[in-house]
């Protein structure tokens, strides 16, 4: 893992560590050996130019897929809750 995300996820677990300052932030990247060009970045809060430096992706675009007509899960087929009755309610 590189340093910048170590700073990254340093900085996102410890809610104190949000309030420093600019003097302490800078101290805290000089002691982490970041990159001069990953610190212009951490410093102007660019994630797409971090993101790049750090070999990133471009892009993640997430898509679902919707079984067709054909593909239609019979009610057997459908996954099962532990909460879900095999057995109809039964009536006193």
């Amino acid at each position: 893992m590189s340093n910048s995300l170590r700073l990254l996820e340093t900085l996102g677990q410890n809610p104190t560590l949000s309030a420093l300052s600019a003097a302490d932030l800078e101290t805290l990247m000089a002691d982490m050996a970041l990159e001069d060009q990953q610190r212009d970045a951490l410093r102007a809060g660019d994630s797409a130019r971090l993101s790049h430096l750090l070999g990133g992706r471009m892009m993640m675009m997430p898509m679902l897929r919707e079984p067709g007509e054909s593909e239609e899960r019979s009610p057997a087929d459908a996954p099962q809750r532990d909460d879900d009755s095999q057995d109809e309610p039964q009536e006193d």
